[in-house]
């Protein structure tokens, strides 16, 4: 009923003890929607016992793909904390809701950070490259992977997979940047041959 509502959203957002399990089951019955927000749902220092990390930065190629495709609120809540701190999801179903949301809410604003750094590599084709097809050498997440390897002369993709993303992202930094530069230099080269 409208009453029992009123006090569980209130319940909620004060933070009162109650497992992620519960929530889960309450939620269902909520007619209005509990606002999910870093303010409502502070990121914790611990989960389950375990330190939470400031960034996740140290996370292998691997577990951020992982992480990356995660479409649902439901596997959001109980996903990263196996990735991340190795909890188990019947541990986090027993965990503070409290905490679980909000290390949830963190994992996904630090994917996104991470998201935003791998698009700042990306180099605007040119018109002619548009032209020539080059939106037809996307290849998706296999295709990023066999460059990686390519890139760093590893035969093994499982080995890419297993390095720290921040290395990978450097490395696509580096060759974006060398190809910017290589693209200005070429227009230079073709400005003094017109003269």
């Amino acid at each position: 009923d409208t009453a029992t509502t009123e006090i569980y959203t209130f319940s909620l957002h004060d933070a009162l003890p109650i497992s992620l399990r519960e929530f889960l089951h309450i939620q269902q019955a909520l007619t209005d929607e509990v606002e999910m927000t870093a303010e409502n749902f502070p990121k914790p220092s611990r989960l389950c016992g375990r330190q939470v990390p400031n960034n996740l930065d140290s996370l292998m190629f691997e577990q951020l793909c992982r992480l990356q495709t995660i479409r649902n609120v439901h596997a959001l809540l109980l996903i990263p904390p196996e990735i991340i701190l190795g909890l188990p999801a019947a541990k986090i179903m027993r965990t503070s809701a409290r905490d679980a949301i909000g290390f949830a809410i963190w994992v996904g604003t630090e994917i996104e950070r991470i998201n935003k750094l791998f698009q700042s590599t990306i180099v605007n084709p040119t018109k002619e490259e548009i032209a020539a097809g080059i939106e037809r050498l996307r290849f998706g997440p296999f295709g990023m992977v066999d460059w990686f390897a390519q890139r760093m002369h590893i035969a093994d993709h499982d080995q890419v997979m297993a390095l720290p993303w921040l290395r990978l992202y450097e490395c696509a930094r580096i060759d974006a940047r060398r190809a910017e530069y290589e693209r200005r230099l070429r227009d230079i080269y073709q400005q003094k041959n017109k003269l």
